[in-house]
């Protein structure tokens, strides 16, 4: 064979292989009709109906106004004929504001974007939030061994207390009992706060009268806190006519307790009914504790839904409320008992199930007993989650029951951090 021969063969294979690679590598989805591929979006929530915009040019699905995840009832979508889409847009349990889909059309693959920029992320770590008080006392000591810190995420020691002239008392922390709950909490890997309270009614107040008692008692808590090791602290600020009429004051103390806490938790309890916290207040905390009972009957289902709603709407929280966590009681008011404060007429969890048998912890009412039992408590945390809080909280520890099987911290364990 001649050299002239050889080269000829080499170009001729040369020339088929070039051919067969442009056919491989044709992009075959130009066989697409721009206007082709998704036709509808539509988004339904229990209020309201959101159709996005279609760019198949662009191949975008863009939808705004669509702010909570949770909210999301239903989705429709339309192909044309021959398409099909992945995921199912039907079946998506976690919405995120750039979703990725997948249109098919024979063999031929098209990648869409569906943009949601206005939507808020369900929160699914929960937190829950457990106040527990250290005196030395008998309830401590049948009580606290048998608390299951793996139902928790914070637990609150109660707590520091702030007086007048800006000085912060800690003696009523029983060093024995502080260091039990400390150690136990951390050993479960669980974060630890200190909370902070006031001395005497009004004594908080006054101490926020001042640039200099303020800045007194913002130091006294953070030398406090950074030198026993906690991993924050929180604001139980309850002189709530001090909030309403002084609350500059209060928010210049806050405002430095935030520019100097550097890398430690900040979170707080409030109150609802409109206290006056102003819409600046959520953005100093990480996390901020509703303590919603204390109400009639010690917080039926929809008292809990309404205070949800009021403490939003006063802090400004738009759909975002995932820094708040909604809180339940462990105790109740027995009516029958004397005494004129609501206070006077305090059972815990535990003496009720005492007092009334184990039937009664699957109700809210019993003679003239108003709490709130397992039921009940699964129903809020069902609801904060729906809403999208950042979890749960509770008052107090203590007060639940040692009884296996009967724990409402079982419960919220359960529906908030699937323990």
């Amino acid at each position: 064979m001649t050299i002239s021969m050889i080269r000829k063969i080499e170009i001729v294979l040369l020339e088929f292989l070039l051919c067969f690679f442009s056919v491989a590598c044709t992009d075959n989805s130009n066989d697409w009709n721009d206007n082709e591929g998704v036709l509808s979006f539509v988004i339904r929530t229990a209020d309201a109906e959101y159709h996005a915009v279609i760019d198949n040019d662009k191949k975008e699905i863009n939808m705004g106004g669509l702010q909570k995840a949770s909210s999301i009832k239903s989705v429709e979508v339309t192909l044309s004929d021959g398409y099909s889409i992945e995921p199912d847009p039907t079946e998506i349990k976690e919405w995120n504001k750039t979703q990725d889909f997948i249109l098919r059309k024979g063999n031929s693959v098209i990648s869409y974007k569906c943009n949601l920029p206005d939507l808020i992320n369900l929160v699914r770590d929960y937190v829950v939030f457990g106040y527990i008080t250290a005196p030395g006392t008998q309830q401590f000591d049948n009580i606290f061994p048998t608390i299951n810190m793996d139902n928790l995420t914070h637990v609150l020691i109660s707590s520091g207390k702030v007086a007048k002239d800006g000085s912060v008392d800690f003696s009523s922390l029983n060093l024995d009992n502080t260091n039990a709950i400390f150690n136990a909490a951390r050993t479960a890997g669980k974060k630890v706060l200190l909370s902070i309270s006031k001395a005497a009614n009004s004594e908080f107040g006054q101490a926020m009268d001042s640039p200099e008692t303020r800045t007194k008692a913002v130091n006294g808590i953070l030398t406090y806190v950074r030198e026993r090791g906690y991993d924050g602290f929180d604001i139980d600020f309850e002189d709530y006519d001090y909030i309403t009429n002084h609350n500059d004051n209060l928010m210049e103390f806050i405002k430095e307790l935030h520019s100097k806490k550097e890398d430690l938790l900040m979170s707080c309890a409030v109150i609802y009914g409109g206290k006056k916290y102003g819409k600046e207040w959520a953005k100093y905390f990480d996390y901020i504790n509703l303590m919603s009972y204390d109400a009639a009957s010690n917080n039926t289902f929809e008292q809990f839904k309404a205070h949800i709603k009021e403490l939003g709407e006063e802090l400004g929280l738009g759909e975002d409320y995932s820094k708040m966590t909604g809180g339940v009681p462990f105790y109740g008011r027995d009516d029958s008992k004397p005494g004129n404060s609501p206070y006077d007429k305090t059972v815990s969890y535990a003496g009720v199930l005492r007092d009334y048998g184990l039937e009664a912890a699957d109700a809210d009412t019993w003679n003239q007993t108003h709490y709130n039992g397992r039921p009940t408590i699964r129903k809020k945390c069902q609801y904060a989650k729906e809403m999208g809080l950042g979890g749960m909280m509770i008052w107090q520890l203590l007060q639940d029951t040692d009884i296996e099987g009967y724990k409402l911290l079982d419960v919220i364990g359960e529906e908030m951090l699937e323990q």
